[in-house]
């Protein structure tokens, strides 16, 4: 069985999505595109432009920091916004997605032509408050889809989101909880996720015998700040050993690449190695828009995870659709599964689907 442990679906990212307005969907878009280091495009000239055009103000990466900048949809994969009377954006979707849309229909038709048995659906407030969304998708597209839940995470505490998470898991039928620790900064909230304020929460997680995947991004564009996002992942892991996790969305390599290569200090493999948690390869992603495919280059990178966490910690995921603005689903795929020759091939397939089959198993 192979299982991409990292997919989207979702409605015309340009729509309320779950949200209570549009405009209020579009402040986290809009928030998510501040952090992208990619400069925008000018609309008319369909040229690069050489300055950032920045989308927050004073370096303000909370909602209020949010400068108003008639922040929209541009269609065929953009986000496009308006600086100084010129309409500039980001090519942020693959182009082919004309209303910023991705079907499931879609999803399970790419998967097929790619040999991927099942996914995993993330979810997260960028692409809306998709849990009834995704409860649709299971019900019409039985045996293909694992669903993520989304709360408020600045808020988990709250009964309403402790309502919302055991509906999503009791009634809707989804099996985990998505959780972007940056959503707590970014909600005006101070505390960290391995603070007691949030222990009923996870309380309730492990009640349900359900796993988190973790987002842990910085919540500034920095070394120290990832690192300490980091440091509080660990120190929740210690504090919820018993509830089982997968770390997704890839890693900033640019923080830790040196004349060597890219080079993790040994604090990041020590936490890295906690029994309850499992680390996603999901790179293409990353470097797609940087070197070529097969990435080559990426091989390094993932002998260090085989090396120093094993098979049984890894799995594989995409991040599609957002991946094909860079490469096919396919090679996303085969970039690992045809390229790693120095991963036998049982523990390849450990990594592409054995090893989540058993998470949701398990619980």
């Amino acid at each position: 069985m192979i299982v991409d442990s990292h997919i989207h679906i979702f409605p015309p990212m340009g729509s309320a999505s779950g949200h209570k307005s549009p405009r209020h969907h579009l402040r986290f878009v809009q928030r998510e595109l501040a952090t992208n280091d990619r400069l925008p495009i000018r609309a008319d000239l369909n040229a690069q432009v050489t300055q950032s055009l920045p989308l927050i103000k004073d370096n303000n990466y909370t909602f209020d920091g949010l400068v108003d900048r008639d922040f929209r949809s541009g269609g065929y994969g953009r986000l496009m916004w308006t600086s100084e009377g010129q309409d500039v954006y980001k090519q942020y979707l693959p182009p082919s997605m004309v209303n910023l849309e991705a079907l499931p229909g879609v999803m399970v038709a790419t998967m097929n032509h790619s040999g991927v048995d099942k996914a995993v659906i993330h979810n997260g407030h960028l692409y809306g408050k998709l849990n009834e969304y995704q409860a649709k998708a299971i019900q019409n597209y039985p045996g293909r889809f694992w669903g993520l839940a989304v709360v408020d995470e600045w808020k988990a505490y709250h009964r309403s989101q402790l309502e919302v998470l055991e509906h999503a898991i009791k009634n809707l039928g989804l099996s985990g909880t998505w959780f972007d620790t940056r959503n707590i900064f970014f909600g005006g909230n101070n505390h960290k996720v391995e603070h007691r304020v949030f222990d009923t929460f996870f309380d309730l997680t492990k009640s349900l015998k359900t796993p988190v995947f973790w987002n842990c991004p910085a919540n500034e564009p920095s070394k120290n700040s990832y690192l300490s996002t980091i440091r509080s992942l660990g120190k929740w892991l210690q504090k919820n050993p018993t509830i089982p996790c997968v770390l997704t969305n890839g890693f900033p390599f640019g923080f830790f690449t040196s004349k060597r290569g890219v080079v993790f200090p040994q604090e990041f493999w020590d936490i890295m190695k906690a029994p309850n948690l499992m680390v996603e390869l999901c790179f293409p992603i990353i470097f797609g828009g940087l070197i070529d495919y097969p990435y080559r280059e990426l091989r390094p990178i993932i002998r260090q995870f085989y090396k120093h966490l094993g098979p049984e910690k890894l799995v594989w995921g995409t991040d599609a659709p957002n991946v094909e603005r860079f490469c096919t689903y396919k090679q996303s795929l085969d970039y690992l599964k045809d390229y790693c020759s120095f991963i036998p091939d049982q523990h390849m397939d450990m990594i592409l689907g054995n090893n989540l089959a058993r998470l949701f198993e398990n619980t």
